[in-house]
């Protein structure tokens, strides 16, 4: 992996301590001591770890840029925080607070004015599709910018339009959500958004971080992996059936899933289901990881988003996460580059939150219809493979962090296949082919109006 440098892009480093990236030492309430393995980490830190952890590897950083497989350029975000007022940085906002838009607005008025041909020395065409943008706060850099726009055009398609933006459209771009019609704002579909006037764009999503730190310096040495303690904590030893831990905050159809997961934990009540749900969610993280180790089943419900970083805590501590998906559909894209649907299978299980709600299908039947044979099965797969969605702050072989550069190392290296015919969709800005809507003739050949238009925008 080879980091760029080039300050005119990177805008100004925050700070990079290694508490502000890893997350800082909860309080271990079982031991009642202070605990390294358990964080308050920033769900949002991911770019941060993985520029840190590279720039720290002997096997992965490529210090000569001929030689590497991935471009990384930095781009870290300004502090706006002296722009925000006391009462704003304590509201509840829908999306992001003040703050943080202020910084994604002035991160996509950077990356729409650099020209990004003559600023990195080792952008080519066969390099274009190595490169990767991380910025360390946000590492769903492209879904922050699409949710955060005001009144404006979709962020794709303004970087296509613009000529100094275009090489970004052969970038990598990482995300922590998967791409779905339905959550993304505006109303443009998922082939829309999926597919950019030069070709497919590479989205690439991942896993949250945990809270969890699993992995220690020792491990380094196992010739095989070790089972973390806590994921080898078995049904017999937990207290609760099921908890959840969380707000009643999120997208409309998450408010309604949430507050009937609190009114049902609530009616069930302990040992069967322990609620920490408030509207304003829980105040002590301590007691929410505290809850999963207890729990054979953490409901993981949606918020702003169909994932949540409380999946790969819960599997951290041996929590078999229930997941509230409405089709095989969805759930086949949930974090699908990193958790195989054979993992996903004997790791968690899946309920129709819709049929949920409308009392189709019973929580606690449905919880205890499962045998405890086949709950054994799946503590252990978690036990066997919870670090292949864990990242590591050290060089760990097979974690997360090291899957995750294997993969983009994979897709930047992919050649992609000739481009079939698109129909033409007028915009503001010119008519740019995206949708594969029409198949080509028979003799492979498009309408002659349509191809002339996409070789004079293309030119």
């Amino acid at each position: 992996v080879y980091i760029y440098d080039v300050p005119h892009v990177s805008g100004a480093r925050r700070s990079m301590e290694a508490e502000t990236i890893w997350g800082y030492p909860l309080k271990d309430t079982i031991k009642g001591t202070s605990s390294s393995r358990l964080t308050d980490l920033q769900q949002h830190n991911l770019g941060s770890m993985i520029l840190d952890r590279v720039s720290r590897s002997n096997r992965c950083r490529a210090l000569d840029p001929e030689t590497a497989d991935i471009y990384v350029v930095p781009m870290f975000s300004k502090d706006m925080s002296q722009q925000v007022s006391e009462r704003e940085k304590d509201h509840v906002y829908e999306f992001a607070p003040d703050e943080q838009r202020l910084e994604i607005d002035e991160l996509e008025e950077r990356i729409l004015r650099i020209d990004w041909a003559s600023e990195l020395k080792y952008l080519s065409k066969e390099t274009a599709t190595k490169h990767i943008i991380l910025s360390p706060e946000m590492f769903g850099l492209l879904g922050f910018l699409e949710q955060n726009r005001r009144d404006r055009e979709n962020f794709i398609l303004e970087i296509g339009a613009r000529k100094n933006t275009r090489p970004l459209l052969k970038f990598l771009w990482g995300t922590s959500e998967f791409h779905e019609s339905t959550y993304w704002a505006g109303d443009l579909s998922q082939r829309m958004r999926s597919v950019s006037v030069i070709g497919p764009v590479k989205y690439i999503s991942f896993p949250y971080p945990s809270s969890v730190r699993t992995i220690s310096a020792s491990d380094i040495h196992s010739t095989a992996h070790r089972p973390w303690i806590w994921t080898k904590e078995r049904a017999m030893q937990r207290k609760y059936l099921m908890s959840f831990g969380g707000s009643v905050n999120g997208m409309e159809q998450a408010v309604v899933l949430r507050k009937f997961l609190r009114k049902e934990c609530a009616r069930l009540g302990e040992p069967k289901c322990l609620s920490m749900v408030t509207d304003k969610g829980f105040s002590k993280m301590e007691a929410a990881l505290d809850a999963k180790r207890r729990s054979v089943f953490c409901l993981e419900p949606p918020g702003f988003g169909f994932v949540r970083k409380s999946v790969v805590d819960s599997l951290s501590l041996g929590c078999i996460p229930v997941i509230f998906m409405p089709n095989d559909d969805v759930w086949q894209k949930y974090w699908a580059t990193l958790w195989s649907m054979s993992m996903k299978k004997d790791m968690a299980i899946m309920i129709n939150g819709y049929d949920l709600v409308d009392g189709k299908i019973s929580l606690y039947e449905t919880l205890t219809s499962i045998s405890a044979e086949r709950v054994r099965e799946m503590q252990k797969s978690i036990s066997n493979n919870y670090h292949k969605l864990h990242y590591s702050n050290i060089d760990y072989p097979g974690d997360a962090m090291e899957r995750l550069l294997h993969i983009l190392k994979a897709f930047g290296a992919k050649r992609e296949k000739p481009h079939v015919c698109r129909d033409l969709i007028k915009e503001p800005y010119g008519i740019l082919p995206f949708t594969r809507t029409n198949a080509p003739s028979n003799d492979g050949s498009c309408q002659k109006a349509k191809c002339a238009a996409n070789q004079v925008y293309m030119q």
